[in-house]
């Protein structure tokens, strides 16, 4: 584990920044990291009346996220890095939820997570979509992207080589694409 610096702390809270379960991990080393101060930074301004943090406001917040995502034990002060993979990859979800964005990144949001924790992510990523937040889903899981997605966009060698719909995706024409292969019909 890498030694956690407070500038690495600091980076890995600072909102907008690319968080993920490692830094959390590595920031838990350092201090206890809660579940409740892990949904913290990107939504500061609701927990910050008059640039002070409102504990009240964020415990409230953080109830809220752990309830609807499904945390489990749903305890907000307790270490993230006692949580499972799927637990902990939640809590990082939730942090940005908090934050309402109109669109939201997922880099690999199931890799090392169990088969149940898997299947909650693809149902919070389906009610986000739902209800009008754009999902930009980046993972090396065909099935995970033919399941979960309405458009795929198929990179080879660095370059969109496809743009496929929800119907026209499968198996084959996304490896097609993939290895830039011409698709036979």
């Amino acid at each position: 584990m890498r030694k956690c610096t407070p500038e690495r702390r600091e980076r890995a809270s600072r909102p907008g920044s690319p968080t993920c379960r490692r830094i959390a991990s590595a920031t838990a080393s350092c201090h206890p990291l809660r579940s409740r101060t892990t949904s913290r930074s990107p939504c500061w301004d609701g927990c910050r009346p008059g640039g002070w943090i409102s504990r009240s406001r964020e415990k409230e917040l953080a109830k809220d996220q752990v309830t609807a995502l499904g945390v489990s034990p749903p305890v907000i002060d307790r270490p993230v890095d006692t949580l499972s993979g799927g637990n902990q990859q939640k809590v990082v979800i939730a942090k940005w939820l908090a934050a309402r964005p109109r669109v939201l990144i997922l880099d690999e949001p199931t890799r090392g997570v169990d088969v149940g924790a898997k299947a909650d992510i693809h149902e919070i990523i389906g009610e986000l979509a739902a209800a009008g937040t754009a999902i930009l889903l980046i993972s090396s899981e065909l099935p995970e992207v033919l399941a979960v997605s309405d458009r795929i966009f198929v990179l080879h060698e660095g370059r969109v080589s496809a743009e496929l719909s929800r119907a026209e995706a499968n198996e084959t024409s996304v490896m097609h694409a993939a290895t830039g292969e011409a698709a036979t019909v």
